[in-house]
């Protein structure tokens, strides 16, 4: 073979192996990429597995602050842990490990009996789960008002309509189950109710065995004719002494009240009680056992005997008090009680008071309230006396007033009302009122400066409509 053609050979034989020197590259770095990539993918995958799987590395979160954020969401949502349970398996054992989020128990109770159930088992597993850690209890029958008939009908409609899918049927079934309803149904209420309680029931215990675990109380409903939720039923539940309980709410948002009397009461021993609130609820206080020096916040809706009102001024350390007086109170009635044990009765720490009914006007002369800076009436009876007892009295740290309804009530008068708060308060900065009294409160408080009322420190006023929920949103800036 010629010398030529040898050379020819060797050049395209070393090109043939530069071009397959080039593609081995180019696959290396294509490969390279690749396994970048699949590094990447794999640290990812990592970090997923992690999150569902190890309970310390929920979404980055330490535990101490993830427990911050499911705390505050199960105290503010039914049967919240639940929820929390199905989002992941790192939070499922989270919680699993964590005996206090299972102390914040917070239950509406449904309308539906096939519901109840769930209540039960979530109010068993917060018992069990929590160890021996005191418990926060919420439980809201707001949903029970509902007719008894009508929860009847829902819980047996269902069922029998599922027994055929012919038009006529279901609308004869309608007709015939809501009649029978409202006219047959009551043999069934007590078994109904028993079973809509069985959440307290279970939190409480067999005979109150689970009671001197709980550190706070709170049940709100709304009693109703015809509802499932009726509070004397509570009494066979909690007629157990809570040594632990610091607060108890008993808030009934319905028309009808509740009267228990000292031989069928609740709560009979509350030796660390320091919040006790009844709403609409009438429990005489001498049936139950408490330490007058620890209360902080006492409200009760109504004082129909001498002794309630004895033992709040026996609570010297309040801060917030809130009551009304029933009006069958006369001025002997209140002056014989209030001087049962000394003559001059003192509060050196309430800082809020809220009065309502007929307080005499002996209460504002005899009771000493140096550092009230909120004053409310929750009604139009109380400004009657406050007027009455003008100038006997002073409430030199009061800065806001609120009226919560009519500022006063006949005889007396808008401008009565506010001259005794003007007098009496002397630091006053603030009134709050409905919208409607807005205008006749402006003019009667520039005749009142006319007169000669010192009124240079007030400088707002304060509205709301009653037909709305809300807070005292719209000021006005006075200028008297």
């Amino acid at each position: 073979m010629p010398a030529s053609a040898v050379q020819t050979a060797t050049i395209a034989a070393l090109a043939e192996k530069r071009r397959q020197l080039e593609e081995c590259d180019a696959e290396i770095a294509r490969l390279r990429e690749q396994i970048k990539v699949a590094k990447a993918r794999k640290a990812l995958q990592q970090r997923l597995d992690g999150a569902s799987k190890t309970p310390y590395s929920n979404m980055g979160f330490p535990s101490p602050i993830l427990d911050r954020i499911f705390e505050h969401y199960v105290a503010n949502n039914s049967m919240g842990i639940r929820r929390l349970y199905t989002i992941c398996k790192g939070w499922k054992s989270h919680i699993d490990n964590s005996e206090r989020l299972w102390t914040i128990v917070y239950i509406q109770v449904p309308s539906k009996a096939e519901d109840i159930e769930a209540c039960k088992l979530y109010c068993t597993s917060c018992v069990e789960k929590s160890g021996q850690l005191s418990l926060d209890i919420t439980v809201d029958y707001t949903n029970t008002s509902l007719p008894f008939s009508r929860v009847l009908y829902d819980h047996l409609l269902t069922p029998l309509q599922k027994l055929s899918d012919d038009a006529e049927y279901r609308r004869n079934l309608d007709f015939w189950l809501l009649r029978r309803c409202k006219s047959g149904g009551k043999e069934f209420y007590d078994t109904y109710q028993i079973y809509f309680f069985q959440p307290i029931a279970t939190l409480a215990g067999k005979q109150g065995a689970h009671m001197n675990r709980w550190k706070t109380f709170t049940i709100v409903g709304k009693q109703t004719a015809e509802g499932l939720f009726v509070m004397d039923a509570l009494e066979q539940y909690l007629r157990y002494p809570a040594p632990l309980l610091e607060k108890v709410e008993i808030l009934n948002h319905g028309k009808y009240v509740t009267k228990w009397d000292k031989y069928n009461c609740i709560f009979p021993k509350l030796p660390l009680v320091r919040h006790l609130s009844l709403d609409y609820v009438h429990i005489p206080l001498d049936a139950i056992e408490f330490d007058e020096s620890r209360m902080e916040m006492l409200s009760l809706s109504w004082l129909n005997n001498e002794e309630a009102l004895a033992r709040i001024l026996c609570c010297r350390n309040l801060k917030f008090l809130s009551f009304a007086m029933a009006h069958e109170w006369s001025e002997e009635k209140i002056k014989d009680t209030i001087k049962l044990n000394e003559n001059r009765y003192s509060f050196p720490y309430l800082v809020e008071l809220r009065v309502g009914g007929s307080v005499p006007p002996i209460f504002w002369s005899e009771v000493e309230l140096p550092v009230v800076r909120d004053l409310t009436f929750s009604d139009q009876y109380p400004t009657s006396s406050f007027f009455k007892a003008s100038g006997t009295f002073t409430l030199p740290k009061v800065t806001a007033v609120t009226f919560v309804g009519p500022p006063a009530r006949a005889p007396t008068t808008v401008k009565d009302a506010l001259r005794a708060v003007l007098l009496a308060c002397p630091a006053l900065q603030a009134l709050r009122a409905l919208s409607k009294y807005s205008e006749e409160i402006i003019t009667r408080l520039k005749e009142l400066k006319d007169e000669g009322i010192q009124v240079s420190s007030l400088s707002t006023l304060s509205l709301k409509d009653r037909r709305l929920d809300v807070d005292y949103l719209q000021t006005i800036d006075l200028v008297l």
